[in-house]
């Protein structure tokens, strides 16, 4: 009990002011509000819609085959008539049914698209989640786009998208802030637009203006430090500099700042960047799930060139030499008031040799709650140390945190790097790790101070096979592994997230030591593979 309470108040304390009141509000008001707008859907409202123009962009998304759909690799066919409550497959997939993304695709049929979206507003009075803020937000989005393509003005279809922004605005996701917050500004800046509203432009730019500043970091980067969320965020502010610069309704600064953050955004994108165009597979990124090549050329197409800055304050560096890649997180997890997409990662690292990944992390399959969620936000999933068998930071639930560790100092040159987190305080400890380099070798150094005991993880892809050639010396493929200072190391398994809801079996390294370890990465001649 007292163990929970503890953990409790870290997740707690953390929270801004603003959340914990929404929190409530949210708990008392937004079933009333939702009921309310419910009973308003056959309400008549004058509405004068614009007529908007968008630079034509398409970016792919899964088409449904008659009423068969697939998310997240799960697949429903839903027969005569899709059920927009559908559970389930977990409330991501819902949300994703209930996003209407795939309406935008190029190869859609339009009178299907069209009938999908009239057989939802039909169906509006019954819906559940779709009708919570964020699902709102894209789906809101997402019409308008599909109207303003294809040239559709149908009263009664402009009526409930009108009414469910009339919703969206009265349940602004304060409670969350982050992502959900920014996409809801963005949304209303689109309804704002659409159906020339000041009250939706006003509240919009407030949202906008305020949260682009707090969630856009100095290198670029947005502020959860998931790079799979970037893009999707990097996506909206194109989508918003692309309806304001071609629809000159309002002049203010909203247009200057929009571009000025996708440059920078797009910026930060392209260092995160692996040469082979992977993105590193950190902080709830799941593979092929966004294609940064697109975004470029939705950027270029809006005349918005990446700017580029040196990774600083998201954490992340990107090592390159002509043989390798390493990107290494010496940052925080965080925000602090909205640490849902971090892991317990501090310290870990992602190795790429001659253009294709060695060493990955454990990455994102679900978001379902239950022990395959929380493992994969574990320590022990990613290439770095845990400590007595605790955790660096105290990921618990779906998508909370309570105490976490912090980088306590770095340095910085220009073939090393050392950290220092205090991850493990609680038990009297401090963790060093240190990285040093020439072009064909890595030394990892990791000191742990308190006489504990300790363990490294270290994670292969598919298809690499690492042999135990001696107690302190395997063969990794493309490299040689030695180790100096262990008590012990062994090869062993786990499932890697090849996906959602996708897993393949492949081999971990697990290093046992006491106080110091040293791991030195040696690569192969160019072409010795063994």
């Amino acid at each position: 009990m007292i163990d929970r309470l503890i953990r409790i108040f870290h997740t707690l304390r953390y929270l801004k002011p603003v959340q914990l009141y929404y929190r409530v509000y949210f708990v008392l008001a937004r079933k009333r509000v939702v009921s309310f707008f419910k009973k308003k859907l056959d309400d008549a409202v004058p509405l004068s819609v614009a007529k908007l123009t968008l630079h034509p962009f398409s970016i792919h998304h899964a088409v449904p085959e008659g009423n068969r759909f697939v998310f997240l690799n799960l697949e429903k066919d839903f027969g005569a008539r899709v059920d927009w409550n559908y559970a389930a497959n977990g409330k991501l997939w819902n949300y994703k049914l209930n996003y209407f993304e795939f309406v935008n695709d190029e190869k859609i049929d339009k009178a299907y698209a069209l009938a999908l979206i009239t057989d939802y507003c039909k169906a509006m009075k019954n819906i559940d989640w779709g009708l919570e803020p964020y699902p709102i937000s894209l789906r809101g989005m997402n019409w308008i786009r599909f109207f303003v393509t294809h040239k559709i003005s149908d009263p009664q279809l402009n009526r409930a998208l009108y009414w469910q922004f009339k919703m969206l605005y009265y349940t602004v996701e304060y409670h969350l802030l982050g992502n959900h917050l920014m996409e809801n500004g963005f949304a209303l800046l689109f309804g704002a637009y659409y159906f020339r509203d000041e009250k939706f432009y006003k509240k919009a730019t407030r949202i906008l203006k305020t949260e682009l500043a707090e969630q856009t970091l100095a290198d670029g980067a947005h502020f959860e430090r998931s790079p799979m969320y970037h893009c999707i965020l990097l996506h909206r502010v194109l989508d918003a500099y692309n309806l304001v610069a071609s629809n000159p309704w309002k002049q203010d600064e909203l247009q200057t700042i929009l571009k000025q953050k996708a440059a920078v955004m797009a910026g930060w994108l392209k260092q995160m960047q692996f040469s082979n165009g992977d993105l590193p597979q950190v902080n709830d990124t799941v593979e092929h799930e966004c294609e940064p090549s697109v975004l470029f050329q939705y950027a270029q197409a809006l005349g918005i060139q990446p700017q580029t800055t040196a990774l600083g304050e998201s954490g992340y560096r990107m090592i390159r030499t002509p043989r390798f890649e390493l990107l290494i997180d010496v940052g925080n997890i965080g925000p602090d008031y909205i640490p849902g997409h971090a892991h317990s990662d501090t310290f870990s690292f992602i190795l790429y040799v001659d253009g294709a990944p060695q060493l990955v992390e454990t990455g994102t399959s679900t978001y379902l709650p239950g022990e395959r969620r929380h493992l994969e936000r574990t320590t022990a999933s990613h290439n770095t140390v845990a400590v007595a068998k605790c955790e660096q930071s105290d990921v618990w639930s779906t998508f909370r945190v309570g105490r976490r560790a912090k980088v306590i100092s770095l340095k910085e040159e220009a073939n090393a790097v050392t950290a220092t987190h205090d991850g493990y305080r609680s038990i009297g400890v401090l963790h060093e790790r240190s990285w040093t380099w020439t072009n064909d070798s890595i030394t990892i150094t990791d000191k742990v101070t308190g006489n504990k005991s300790a363990e490294a993880y270290i994670h292969f892809p598919p298809g690499v096979q690492p042999r135990m050639l001696d107690a302190g010396k395997i063969d990794a493929g493309f490299f040689f592994i030695g180790l100096a200072n262990h008590t012990q190391a062994s090869v062993g398994e786990y499932l890697m997230a090849a996906g959602f809801n996708k897993l393949e079996r492949c081999a971990c390294l697990n290093i046992q030591f006491t106080d110091r370890l040293e791991t030195k990465i040696s690569l192969h001649a160019p072409g010795q593979l063994r």
